[in-house]
């Protein structure tokens, strides 16, 4: 009986974490430039290559106004250049001031939009603040397609520079390497250092076409939380219901 009860628990588990990762999988939305790479541009020799490439924008022909540039790093895709860049960058300035004014920290999303009012991509859509989290956010336009929440829609990410820790000495330090492989194999290759652009404030800008999700910020957690009361109150019948019984068994 117990190794039953153990099979529906962990098959309940398993159909939970299946759940989660269809609702990531959904809200997700495709990369542009990526998907575009991908398709048109993923040869052997491309993958190890290093350079700037352009690939076709929502046209799907490579020469117009949507083309995106990608720049490689030993095939691997380190920034990208999106149409009307110097526009988005205008509005990341304007933040950067208000970071400044504000002793390094982000206002409120109604003041962030304000920095981007009166700018507008090369289709005419107005830019738009999102604020992620307290030290994430994004300036976003609808893109060529003028649709909301495409792998068309482009802007930079921007984030505040991390406030250095003060560490603390353990005799641990020993047994721990001074770098980690993969912070030294960033700086040994420029991955990251190059998408990331200081700006007033001491704050980092990367440019990004599509890869956004659906859901964002707290919306994200209170889809759960209503699925989870949802399910505690379907669950109050059976509750109800249910009468425990008490079986004896012989010796």
């Amino acid at each position: 009986m117990k190794s039953l009860v153990m099979c529906f628990y962990l098959g309940a588990v398993a159909m939970g974490n299946f759940f989660v990762a269809g609702v990531n999988h959904y809200i997700q939305i495709p990369e542009a430039a990526l998907e575009q790479f991908e398709k048109h541009h993923a040869s052997a020799s491309e993958r190890n290559s290093s350079g700037i490439i352009k690939v076709a924008g929502q046209d799907g022909v490579i020469g117009t106004m949507d083309d995106i540039g990608i720049e490689l790093i030993d095939g691997a895709v380190a920034s990208l250049k999106i149409p009307g860049e110097e526009i988005y960058h205008q509005a990341a300035d304007r933040i950067g001031e208000l970071v400044i004014a504000r002793g390094g920290s982000f206002p409120a999303e109604r003041l962030l939009n304000e920095c981007a009012s009166g700018l507008r991509d090369p289709w005419g859509n107005p830019l738009r603040v999102e604020l992620l989290n307290a030290s994430r956010l994004r300036v976003i336009s609808d893109g060529p397609d003028r649709k909301s929440g495409t792998k068309w829609d482009a802007g930079l990410t921007i984030e505040l520079a991390e406030k250095p820790l003060e560490k603390k000495t353990s005799w641990m330090d020993r047994l721990r390497p001074a770098e980690t492989w993969l912070e030294r194999h960033k700086r040994e290759s420029g991955i990251g250092e190059v998408a990331a652009q200081n700006a007033p404030g001491g704050i980092s800008r990367s440019a990004f076409c599509g890869g956004q999700t659906r859901l964002r910020g707290a919306a994200y957690f209170w889809f759960f939380a209503g699925l989870m009361l949802f399910t505690s109150i379907a669950y109050l019948p059976y509750a109800l219901w249910y009468r425990p019984k008490t079986w004896l068994q012989d010796a």
